[in-house]
Formats: C-alpha cells, sequence, structure tokens
C-alpha cells in the first residue's frame, strides 16, 4: 500500500475529530463532545474529594505546542453556561508557564450531596 494512500484513510476516519499539534509534531485526536463530558465527570470526582484520572486530552495539553491555541478549542461554546471550564479548574498559568496542570484551590468548593439517605 502507499503511504499517502494510508494517511488519506486516516484524515477521513477522523472527520469528525478536533485537533492540536503537540510539541514533536504529532497531533492528538479527540471527539470535543466526549472531552467536555468527560471533563464535567473529572471535576465533579474531584470536588467530591476523590483523586479521579485526568482525561487524556487535558492531560495532552501540558504537551501542546499551542498551549493558548489548543485551550481555546477545547473552551465550549457558552462558557458562561458552562458547569466548569478549564480556566476555572486549573491554574492557567502554571500550565502556560511550566506546563503544569495544577488544581485552583477554589476551584475545590464544596458540593452538597444530594442522594437520598
Amino acid at each position: 500500500m502507499h503511504r499517502s494512500w494510508v494517511r488519506r484513510l486516516e484524515r477521513r476516519s477522523k472527520g469528525h475529530l478536533a485537533s492540536f499539534r503537540l510539541r514533536d509534531g504529532s497531533y492528538f485526536y479527540y471527539d470535543p463532545v466526549e472531552a467536555y463530558a468527560n471533563f464535567i465527570v473529572y471535576d465533579w470526582h474531584l470536588v467530591r474529594g476523590e483523586d479521579p484520572r485526568l482525561p487524556a486530552v487535558y492531560r495532552a495539553l501540558t504537551e501542546a505546542a499551542d498551549i493558548r491555541g489548543a485551550l481555546e478549542q477545547l473552551r465550549p461554546e457558552r462558557p458562561d453556561l458552562a458547569p466548569v471550564t478549564v480556566e476555572g479548574l486549573f491554574d492557567v498559568d502554571a500550565l502556560l508557564t511550566r506546563r503544569e496542570l495544577v488544581v485552583r484551590p477554589e476551584a475545590l468548593g464544596s458540593v452538597a450531596d444530594l442522594s437520598e439517605p
């Protein structure tokens, strides 16, 4: 098989996916809807005091060639209506200067327990 033909097939199969370039020149592909849904669940577990695993797309932010551009892609269309945003949960300065995802302490406010007794 020709390499160019395989690359065209790969690009077509990733048609619904978004991506951003990593420092090593490769691309990280993700489904934007799934990524944000996983982020909301991650935030919920974190606020409850659990130690959840951060979704892969957010871990990849630390390796993005253009962190600001990747953050822009991950921003919900209406951040004012979003239950949580990357900027609301993480210290963006730490991400931009040290490539570290540091949870902002004020983002870990208490959550009411809505479960039935």
